[in-house]
């Protein structure tokens, strides 16, 4: 049997968020079977959290806080039950069979197969198993290179994005690692460094299912996406990027959208004041905010 690194939430064929108000009847969904199942998860097919419900084995339905606080989560799996539109409405939780552990690895290797074929970066065969150590050593040299523990080192930042790229497609998507909140913010942190814009923009909305799911902080996003924008040439949501004037040689605040809203802006996602921010790296912001 194979152990999953992550023990406050299960779900190797996916995390659920749990809601009690899907509107169809469970005695007329039907099992999604062995290669439709594979199918929708190479094709990353995205589940409704907000309609789907989730029971037990036993058929009882489980809230949230009781889905969560299962015990022995890497013992289980999930059944995903689709209605006669083929969209996901419900998720039956029980216990993992070793035919389970052979659909997994199956899985993992399409998508090991699949990226390996594409890969503009250079990919790595990672262990799927131990994961947390290796993310914990990127996570401390991606932050040493930028409070100067370490020279900062390009080809480091691509070896480093190259590792997280395969994780993410071998591991995760694979569903053979389920990533808690720390590795999903070193995933996030290298990527946002990557000097590749194309990278953000393939991995936003898989970082931005991990954030509706709770996992990854709101304010993540609005970095990326602003990073994203900025390097596209079109002016930046939520006024996170500071970039030297070349004219002037002085930090400003990147070019920004609807600068009079910024703040109510930043706060939907729990970005303090844009003024404060910028305060940080000695640049003024004092535009006018709307009430």
């Amino acid at each position: 049997m194979y152990k999953i690194s992550f023990k406050s939430v299960l779900l190797i064929l996916g995390l659920v968020v749990i809601l009690t108000n899907c509107s169809e009847n469970p005695n007329e969904l039907r099992k999604v079977e062995k290669d439709e199942l594979i199918q929708q998860i190479v094709d990353e097919v995205v589940i409704n959290y907000d309609s789907i419900i989730i029971k037990n084995a036993e058929g009882d339905t489980l809230t949230k806080a009781e889905y969560l606080s299962l015990e022995r989560p890497e013992s289980l799996i999930e059944d995903r039950y689709v209605n006669m539109d083929g969209d996901i409405k419900m998720v039956v939780v029980r216990e993992k069979t070793e035919e389970d552990e052979a659909l997994i690895q199956e899985i993992h290797s399409k998508f090991a197969q699949a990226f390996e074929n594409k890969a503009p970066v250079p990919h790595v065969k990672v262990d799927c198993w131990n994961l947390v150590a290796a993310l914990d050593s990127i996570h401390d040299l991606d932050q040493g290179m930028r409070t100067g523990k370490y020279d900062l080192d390009q080809n480091m930042d691509l070896n480093n994005l190259g590792y997280v790229v395969s994780t993410i497609e071998q591991c995760i998507k694979g569903k053979m690692f389920v990533p808690k909140a720390d590795e999903l913010n070193t995933i996030w942190l290298v990527i946002q460094h990557s000097p590749y814009n194309e990278y953000r923009e393939q991995y936003l909305p898989f970082l931005k299912e991990w954030k509706n799911k709770g996992y990854l902080d709101g304010g993540h996003i609005a970095l990326m996406e602003d990073r994203i924008n900025m390097n596209n040439g079109i002016p930046q949501i939520y006024g996170s990027q500071i970039v030297k004037n070349q004219q002037t040689d002085e930090w400003v605040v990147y070019d920004l959208a609807s600068p009079e809203s910024v703040d109510a802006r930043r706060a939907a996602v729990g970005l303090e004041p844009l003024k404060d921010y910028a305060a940080r790296f000695d640049v003024v912001f004092d535009v006018p905010q709307e009430q």
